[in-house]
């Protein structure tokens, strides 16, 4: 770790009270997560209860997302189609390009009389 205020690099210590405390929390938080599995489950409520008007705007809800996540797979399809055919066309214009200097050098040594 480096510490601006002083200048200079600081090594972290593994201090026997820090330790302790690490092993606290995870064994804390192990008998949480324990305690939570060992509960049952929420039933789902019954369709009448939920009402047909919450199912209605929740498939709704699911065929939006789904058109939008199909959609977004759609425009990152053309994106990368895009990337790699200008790639390809950046490559190739490259080569022309080196192409023509390389010319251009040559017709310069012909006119100085280099040849």
């Amino acid at each position: 770790m480096f510490n601006a205020s002083y200048g200079r690099e600081m090594k972290m210590v593994n201090h026997p009270r820090r330790l302790n405390l690490c092993k606290e929390v995870f064994s804390s938080a192990l008998k949480n997560k324990e305690e939570l599995e060992g509960k049952p489950l929420q039933q789902e409520a019954p369709r009448t209860e939920k009402g047909e008007s919450y199912l209605e705007r929740r498939r709704r809800n699911n065929a939006s997302a789904k058109k939008s996540r199909d959609a977004r797979k759609v425009r990152e399809l053309q994106t990368k189609m895009k990337a790699e055919f200008l790639e390809e066309e950046n490559f190739r214009i490259r080569e022309e390009l080196m192409a023509a200097r390389e010319e251009n050098i040559r017709l310069r040594r012909v006119l100085s009389g280099q040849v």
